[in-house]
């Protein structure tokens, strides 16, 4: 503090560093999101549960047979044909239940973000002409980074969404080592499960995704493309340009989806 005050005295220049504030779209969404994302993983432990109990009793389900199990339609006529114990019934049944009703909060916790996220819906609807990327996708990254203007460079935007492997020097040499866990993981975590589908959105994506799985695995590969999509976006946001491989009738589908169902959010706000 006194080197700040002596460098203004002497030149006229404050020199204690700002401390960026987002701003009250900003904050609110990364309050839904942080809600959104204890959803997720309350219903990943639901669904672990039932695994283990199934297997537990000695039963391994086919996907689509597991499938109907965890679906509210089908769940509990696919457990009364199950081979359960009392005890094991009874907990699978309290599970389904309760996973439901998170899926349930989790549908409104989804549509509390779009809705409050709707001050944003250019930068949303310039990001979604990417393929795998959805209108929460798109308002996740949003979220996370506050104002794009704020990095200097991509490389700081990827370390401050954990996307930066660190480095570890080892006899002169330096590797890469594994990612920054602690950093905000929103965006990662999101994009992790549309991977697939963003590698396909162009051929140069594709071919980069199929080389670095083959050539460093499936962990390391999904985080490069993370990267690079990242990268993509961030670019499409300070240029306004769309995304280079954009699919017409992809993004057509996604913005008209996105359009009706954001009417139909305000219209049961109103009704309600």
């Amino acid at each position: 503090m006194g080197k700040a005050l002596w460098v203004y005295m002497v030149t006229g220049e404050f020199g204690i560093p700002t401390v960026f504030k987002p701003s009250v779209v900003t904050r609110e969404m990364r309050k839904l999101f942080s809600q959104y994302d204890l959803l997720n993983r309350q219903i990943t432990t639901h669904k672990n549960n039932i695994q283990a109990i199934c297997t537990d009793n000695g039963i391994a389900l086919p996907r689509v047979e597991k499938n109907n199990l965890l679906s509210h339609k089908y769940g509990l006529s696919v457990l009364e044909k199950l081979e359960l114990s009392p005890a094991s019934r009874i907990s699978i049944k309290v599970s389904l239940e309760l996973l439901w009703k998170i899926e349930e909060a989790k549908e409104k916790m989804s549509n509390e973000i779009i809705l409050t996220g709707e001050p944003l819906r250019d930068d949303v609807e310039l990001l979604i002409t990417i393929k795998g990327i959805t209108p929460l996708t798109a308002l996740a990254f949003l979220a996370d980074i506050a104002d794009i203007n704020r990095f200097k460079s991509l490389r700081k935007m990827n370390a401050y969404l954990g996307l930066v492997p660190k480095s570890k020097d080892s006899g002169g040499k330096r590797k890469p080592g594994h990612i920054n866990r602690e950093s905000r993981k929103l965006t990662r975590t999101l994009l992790t499960q549309s991977v697939r589908h963003i590698a396909n959105s162009s051929l140069y994506l594709r071919n980069s995704y199929s080389e670095l799985r083959e050539r460093r695995g499936a962990g390391r590969a999904r985080i490069a493309i993370i990267r690079k999509v990242c990268g993509i976006m961030r670019r499409m946001l300070l240029n306004r340009e769309e995304y280079r491989w954009i699919k017409k009738d992809n993004f057509e589908k996604k913005l008209k989806k996105f359009e009706k169902g954001l009417e139909k959010i305000k219209e049961e706000r109103k009704s309600a």
